[in-house]
């Protein structure tokens, strides 16, 4: 009974800490994906993998990979598809940075600076304004879009983990 009653209390406590991950991804810099999954590894290594399986670590962990990434990956494929440079993506990032920095208001500073930087960068190089503003379109809808790769991975991180413990039980 004891037992018991401590392994349900480490798994609300595991699937809790893993939703408060979850919504902290809306918030930038926060690695949402690596917070759930490193929730989930540290359970299945405490519970020696009986409940969360091998496997299941497998997926979480490309989940996890693919999740963590998608602001790179995403600005990589995106920006190269939209016939932008790879100068704007790197004016993102480091927009991105200084707009966490220089404008304090939780996300709005880092997707102002992204979305800056990208048009900045991309009219040194260009010298373009339409290009350049196209440079800075691309760069919010790309960081919606891997917000929400972001946002999906952590989800199935917790899925997967949950249907570890429903097939384990």
């Amino acid at each position: 009974m004891g037992m018991e009653l401590a392994d349900s209390a480490l798994i609300a406590a595991a699937i809790g800490l893993m939703a408060l991950s979850i919504l902290l991804t809306v918030l930038p810099f926060v690695p949402g994906p690596l917070l759930v999954w490193s929730i989930g590894a540290i359970f299945a290594i405490l519970d020696g993998f009986e409940r969360v399986t091998y496997p299941a670590l497998a997926i979480m962990t490309a989940l996890m990979i693919a999740g963590s990434t998608s602001e790179i990956w995403m600005q990589f494929f995106g920006v190269r598809m939209e016939g932008s440079s790879c100068l704007s993506t790197i004016g993102s990032l480091v927009g991105g940075l200084a707009g966490t920095f220089v404008i304090p208001v939780p996300i709005l500073g880092t997707v102002l600076g992204m979305v800056i930087g990208a048009l900045a960068f991309e009219l040194l190089r260009a010298g373009e304004l339409d290009r350049a503003l196209k440079a800075g379109h691309n760069t919010f809808k790309l960081y919606l879009v891997s917000f929400a790769v972001e946002f999906a991975a952590s989800v199935a991180i917790l899925a997967v983990f949950v249907a570890s413990l429903w097939l384990t039980r």
